[in-house]
């Protein structure tokens, strides 16, 4: 099927969805794969691990930098997973991660939700970042009540990769799933 019927498709199944919620959110998310991987010419120190906690996914990470860094940007990709693995685009984004205070006014409702949780349970801010200060990300989650009460029980891959300039600093691919409660 074209891309293009995917996404209409996507569409009706959500619009179908929210006639049947009423506008309340009704649906958990979970995580059910995470790696991480990074470039040790660039970070003097890189931990990540996920748990669960009372039924929600957290992230949890541990970074130095081994430079003072003044940019880095973040390059993300959502996608939707079909039963026969076939990804849906939701949607690509890059930000900057040195203008996070800003970032938090975005009209972009995932962007927003992303650096709300960010600035809530790290200590990372603005850039400059200064070597060897541990920037810690600590129960990262996502509230589900957050997303629109029509989203579907579905797979998602999220891909994260962090950059200054076409230097790769670090990545990580996650796979999780939203679900009927």
């Amino acid at each position: 099927m074209p891309d293009g019927l995917n996404k209409i498709f996507f569409i009706l199944l959500i619009i179908q969805q929210s006639a049947i919620c009423n506008g309340k959110s009704n649906f958990g998310s979970s995580l059910v794969y995470m790696n991480a991987s990074y470039n040790p010419d660039t970070l003097s120190h890189f931990k990540y691990n996920h748990y669960d906690v009372k039924g929600k996914a957290r992230i949890f990470y541990e970074i130095q930098f081994k430079e003072t860094l003044t940019r880095l940007t973040l390059h993300a990709s959502v996608d939707m997973l079909r039963a026969d693995n076939w990804r849906l685009n939701l949607g690509a984004v890059s930000l900057d991660m040195c203008r996070l205070s800003e970032l938090y006014k975005s009209k972009n409702r995932l962007v927003k939700i992303f650096v709300k949780e960010l600035l809530r349970v790290s200590n990372y801010r603005d850039c400059p970042t200064f070597p060897n200060k541990t920037i810690i990300v600590k129960n990262y989650t996502v509230d589900p009540d957050l997303f629109p009460s029509f989203t579907p029980s579905t797979y998602w891959i999220c891909q994260l990769h962090f950059a200054v300039g076409k230097v790769d600093y670090f990545s990580t691919f996650l796979k999780g799933k939203f679900y009927n409660l």
